[in-house]
Parts: structure tokens; sequence; C-alpha cells
């Protein structure tokens, strides 16, 4: 994928409307994701069509991966693409190093993984700008073998089998019938507030009311009194779907101390068992 950003971006000008559009689908949704949230992975769902097609430019093109007039580019032409080797690199470097952090949760600057990323992109990019005639003279002589291509759509199609096989070895249906039971018991239309109201309404016409950190209705979170429900985990700890210590379902169920469980369901997300609750907000209330 990033050769193939840098592939389009060197022969910027003469690319194709269509190459163009994929390298800008990569760095506006990148820009999207820094200003909006990028620490949760469904996010980059996005970008799969745009990585899968910029992969495709360099395996299955029959011409070299960068011009060959690359090579003696001017001085300016490369520190203008500075900025484009770091933030490459850091994607490069960054899905790497994070193999070795997958317990780390801290976000920011303080995760190792982000310093080391950086710090290794900058290497990086430091040593294309000083060995730039070289590097460039090399990767305008390369292209795929097709004994190459073909090995790598094996191992892609092994590698996506064995994924496939282990979900449908673990697959259970605890979700839709919690949805289903939901349905059940609440009728249509009724206001559940909570994130966990939203990935259990598919199987309903319940309203869900999600509830985020600083957004999605968090301003008044402690004062809807309109909604009457919460849905929520409960196992394995009450507002697990946070995924942080901030407390903001155990928050909310401060401000109702009366409150009560009305059905607890078994449901499956991450390895281990799970539990979410219905928890009614004014148990005393007349329907």
């Amino acid at each position: 994928m990033t050769m193939g950003i840098v592939a389009v971006a060197a022969r910027w000008r003469t690319a194709r409307p269509a190459e163009r559009l994929l390298v800008l689908w990569v760095m506006v949704g990148l820009l999207e994701l820094t200003v909006h949230d990028s620490g949760n992975e469904r996010r980059y769902v996005m970008f799969i069509p745009a990585l899968i097609a910029l992969a495709a430019l360099i395996v299955a093109s029959d011409r070299p991966w960068l011009p060959s007039e690359l090579v003696a580019a001017p001085s300016l032409a490369r520190w203008i693409a500075v900025p484009l080797l770091l933030l490459l690199g850091y994607l490069v470097f960054g899905s790497l190093v994070r193999l070795a952090f997958l317990s780390d949760v801290r976000v920011g600057f303080l995760k190792p993984t982000v310093r080391l990323s950086a710090g290794l992109a900058a290497l990086a990019t430091g040593l294309v700008i000083w060995r730039w005639g070289a590097i460039a003279q090399r990767l305008s002589s390369i292209r795929v073998p097709s004994w190459a291509l073909g090995a790598l759509v094996v191992i892609s199609l092994t590698w996506n089998l064995g994924a496939f096989a282990g979900w449908a070895r673990t697959r259970t249906e605890l979700n839709y019938l919690a949805s289903v039971e939901v349905g059940r018991t609440l009728a249509p239309g009724t206001l559940v507030q909570g994130k966990l109201a939203n990935g259990l309404a598919l199987e309903n016409r319940i309203k869900p009311v999600f509830v985020g950190h600083g957004f999605g209705n968090y301003a008044d979170r402690l004062t809807r009194d309109d909604v009457r429900y919460i849905l929520t985990y409960v196992l394995p700890r009450v507002g697990y779907e946070s995924q942080d210590e901030s407390g903001l379902i155990q928050e909310i169920l401060a401000r109702y101390p009366n409150h009560r469980t009305v059905r607890e369901f078994d449901v499956d997300e991450t390895p281990g068992p799970e539990r979410a609750a219905l928890i009614d907000k004014f148990p005393n209330a007349r329907d």
C-alpha cells in the first residue's frame, strides 16, 4: 500500500485520475481520523478498498515501481517528499512495532509504539534523503515477477481462510438472541441509553441513545430522565463497553440510585464470558 502511494505521488501529474483518487482517499481519511479518533480498529475499514487497489498497482503492474527520472530529482523535490516519507514510514513501522505492544492501552505520545515508530520513521526518511539516488535507482528497476504475485495470492488466501475457519469454529448467536430478547422486553420506540444499546438494536425497534466520552449525548447524560432504560455490560465489569476507567456508565447509574436490573443477556464480543443487563432507571414508575 505505502509503495503504491509513493509510486502514484512520484508521477502525480501523469497519474490517472483513479490513481490520484486512491491516494487522496487514504490521505483525507487519515486526516479525518487524526481530527476525530484513530484509536478504534473498526474505523480503518474504510481504507480497505483503497489499500487493495494501491497494492494491486504495485504487484500487478508491468512497469517499474518508480519512474527512472526520479533518480535525478532536484533537491527541492526531495525535501518536498519528506512529509510523505515521514507519514508512510510511521504507518509502516507503527504497524510492525505495535505487534510487540498489544497489551499497552495508553494513548498519545506516551505510548512507546508512538515514540519508537516516529523515531524509526525519521531515521528511515533521513536514510532515503541521504541515499536518494541509489534507492530511487533500485526502485525504478524493480518489477514483481509472476511467481511472486502467485505466492502472494496463495499466502493471502491461506491467511484469510484460516481466519474464517477460526471464526466459524467459535462463532455464536448470543448477540442476535440478546437483541431479540430486548425487543420482546421493550416496546417499539423505547429510548435506551448507552453504547451497548446501539449494538443490540439490530433485531428490534428500540431507539438507542448513544453516550460517548465528550461526544454523543455526553453533555446531558445525567439529565436524560426521558430515557428510562440503560443497556450495559455487567460482566466482565459494569460499563465494560467504555473500554477505560472513566466510569461513564457507573456515573449515570449513580445518578439513579434506585435503578433495577430488568433482564440479563449472555453476549459475545471478546474471548471469555460476557453478560449485558437491561437496567430500569425508574423501577417504581408507572408504565
